[in-house]
């Protein structure tokens, strides 16, 4: 499955990041939880893997680089320690087993926590491209305050909209930031992901990787029309880094996974009850 990124030219707006456009990227980093805390002290318990979410095709993670959940008070942060997970491949539960990382953290207070997981830098051979993902997952602990807080990593979704309340047909706003200047022109893909592989795929493409582009302001707006988790993953170039004695483009993405919440007709795949 294609995840094709834009090859226009940028125009340069004062302000803004102005990048050149970046390569593509096949997998998308997945993060959700397995267990959320209703109060203060419950535990929330989250796996973290890689793949291809519309599909739920999974490959081998490695260690993230970093896993730290940002406290609602938008400054304290907390760092975690994964831990590696061997599962039986949703898309082929017979065959070898993948290894995903798991982690875990009883939240002290109510309010909107941040998860955050960076990867290590990664070189993609196809693209001649070193890779580096920032994800993000909000978690609700009793409370919604401090939904808004941006992470202040090198590149970021920034949620417009509170990411907690979702249902089918809401829009979502966001701005791209990339150390913390807003990227004007990206463009950002939003897939839907399934617990199980689909039966069948859609014949159109477009039908699973949607995509918008940033406007002048880095700002974008998304509809999502079904229940279940989503992500919004956002690109652009940021330099150069070395691989093996090489210099390569660096490419930075930003990805936060949302929750829609079903109808109370239907479960979270949409499916009548």
């Amino acid at each position: 499955m294609s995840r094709a990124w834009f090859a226009t030219a940028r125009f340069v707006i004062a302000g803004l990041a102005l990048l050149p456009a970046a390569p593509a990227v096949a997998h998308f980093s997945i993060l959700l939880p397995e267990k959320t805390p209703d109060a203060p002290g419950d535990p929330a318990v989250f796996r973290f893997f890689t793949g291809h979410p519309y599909e739920c095709e999974l490959v081998n993670t490695p260690t993230p680089e970093s896993v730290r959940v940002l406290h609602p008070d938008g400054h304290t942060w907390t760092d975690l320690k994964p831990r590696p997970l061997d599962i039986e491949p949703p898309a082929d539960p017979a065959g070898p087993k993948i290894t995903v990382q798991g982690f875990e953290f009883r939240p002290a207070e109510r309010g909107g926590h941040l998860l955050c997981v960076i990867t290590p830098r990664t070189f993609d051979p196809h693209e001649e491209a070193v890779v580096q993902d920032v994800v993000l997952c909000p978690l609700r602990v009793a409370t919604r305050n401090g939904w808004d807080h941006p992470a202040g990593t090198a590149i970021e979704l920034v949620p417009l909209t509170m990411p907690f309340g979702l249902e089918p047909g809401f829009a979502v706003r966001f701005q791209l930031r990339l150390h913390g200047r807003s990227v004007a022109g990206a463009e950002v893909e939003i897939e839907k992901y399934h617990r199980r592989p689909p039966e069948t795929l859609p014949a159109d493409e477009s039908l699973i990787t949607r995509v918008v582009r940033t406007d002048d302001q880095g700002l974008l707006v998304a509809t999502l029309d079904e229940p279940g988790w989503w992500v919004l993953c956002g690109t652009t170039a940021d330099g150069k880094a070395t691989h093996d004695g090489r210099e390569y483009p660096l490419v930075r993405r930003a990805l936060y996974w949302l929750f829609v919440h079903p109808r109370t007709d239907t479960d979270d795949e949409g499916r009548p009850r």
